[in-house]
């Protein structure tokens, strides 16, 4: 029925019981069954008393025209997936001021000469050889104690890490290229407040669970071999800034494989699980069970030895449970351990950005603790960031505009 449908739509099977709608603007919708089955149904019909003739007998309902169009709004008005319709579903983005830095075409071109190791029987082998041998670096460097010696360069240190962050985006680009699969822009964006290099990779849910798995792990893929290319370049030179930088991105490559930031671990977990939305669906489950009336069953469930949570939602419950009790560790260790230093760390922060003015910053000029202090920042930067839009969205002027989230 080409009065109701968006041109350029594609259906295609996600999993065993959802079906992935991908739109002609790239927006992808997760639909169930009975949702699929309406929409397919609305592609294929010429005219509108046909379509309800048809969903009548596959969904076994009666359905009058009014009716008709009521279920037609309340499942699809807001996806894009209607003519003429505005998005409004799925449109708050984590990153904010996005800027492009390489287009699609460019960094496409950048990633072309590396698609050929994201091949599953040549990625597999080349990441495990690589993590072993970068973890290995990692672990002497520290056990020799190599990492104290302070006469690396600064300048060609900052270089190499940040160049890594190309390399990382690279490595999305070039899975996506290796499968066939669209993808945009490498671009510079703020992570609430927090300067990050992406890759727009979106229509990666187009692709088999295998190829998304690839696709994710391939920025800390591709940053682990420019680690070992880094080494062997140490193992020529001697210059001990190299073998600094191959430990700095190992390090780096580890902390993205956090499942409960939304860094690469976070996305692989998600398709590990297939769950859209992991974090979102995480927080609902721990409200549903601890904060409505169910929660007096549940605990007199418990106290019973009875579980009565499906296995899906004990995943979810699971994994938010675990986010808060790491969260809540990592936070104690903190306060505990640092509490003098958190008070001092603006004043650290300013003395380190003069001396990065006048070109005399040196490693050593960073305590052990500063990665330790940094994230805590970071997370009440976060929270406080968080609370602020929450409230800004309640104010009167948000009522009477689409709401992004």
């Amino acid at each position: 029925m080409t009065n109701y449908i968006a041109q350029g739509l594609s259906i295609k099977k996600f999993d065993e019981n959802r079906w992935l709608v991908n739109t002609q603007e790239g927006k992808n919708i997760l639909l169930n069954e009975r949702a699929t089955i309406l929409l397919t149904i609305l592609v294929n019909s010429t005219n509108r008393e046909e379509a309800i003739k048809a969903v009548n007998e596959r969904l076994d309902l009666q359905l009058t025209k009014p009716e008709f169009e009521t279920l037609i709004q309340s499942t699809f008005n807001g996806f894009g997936v209607l003519k003429g319709d505005v998005v409004t579903h799925g449109q708050f983005s984590y990153l904010s001021l996005k800027v492009p830095m390489l287009n699609a075409r460019l960094a496409g071109l950048l990633a072309a000469p590396f698609k050929s190791i994201f091949r599953p029987s040549i990625f597999w082998p080349m990441l495990i050889s690589a993590f072993f041998l970068n973890s290995t670096i990692a672990i002497y460097s520290f056990y020799e104690g190599l990492l104290t010696i302070l006469n690396a360069n600064i300048a060609l240190f900052t270089i190499l890490v940040s160049s890594s962050m190309l390399v990382h985006e690279l490595g999305h680009i070039a899975a996506c290229r290796q499968f066939e699969i669209r993808h945009g822009a490498i671009g510079f964006g703020f992570y609430f407040i927090f300067p990050v290099v992406y890759a727009d990779i979106t229509q990666v849910w187009t692709a088999t669970k295998s190829q998304r798995i690839i696709a994710n792990a391939g920025g800390i893929y591709l940053e682990l071999i420019y680690g070992g290319i880094l080494f062997l370049t140490f193992v020529l030179t001697k210059d001990i800034t190299f073998l600094l930088v191959t430990v700095a991105i190992f390090l780096k490559a580890m902390t993205e494989l956090n499942p409960f930031i939304r860094y690469d671990g976070y996305w692989l977990l998600s398709d590990v699980t297939k769950t859209s939305n992991l974090m979102k669906k995480s927080n609902d489950a721990l409200k549903d069970f601890f904060f409505t009336k169910n929660f007096q069953r549940h605990f007199s469930n418990l106290l019973h030895l009875r579980w009565e949570v499906s296995q899906r939602d004990s995943h979810l419950l699971f994994y938010g449970l675990a986010n808060i009790l790491i969260l809540g560790i990592y936070i104690t260790y903190v306060l505990v351990n640092f509490h003098l230093g958190i008070i001092h760390f603006p004043e650290l922060l300013f003395s380190l950005l003069q001396k990065a003015i006048n070109f005399k910053l040196l490693i050593s000029d960073f305590p052990s603790s500063f990665l330790w202090i940094l994230g805590l920042y970071i997370l009440a930067c976060k929270t406080a960031i968080q609370h602020m839009v929450k409230q800004v969205k309640k104010m009167p002027y948000y009522l009477s505009h689409q709401r992004l989230d």
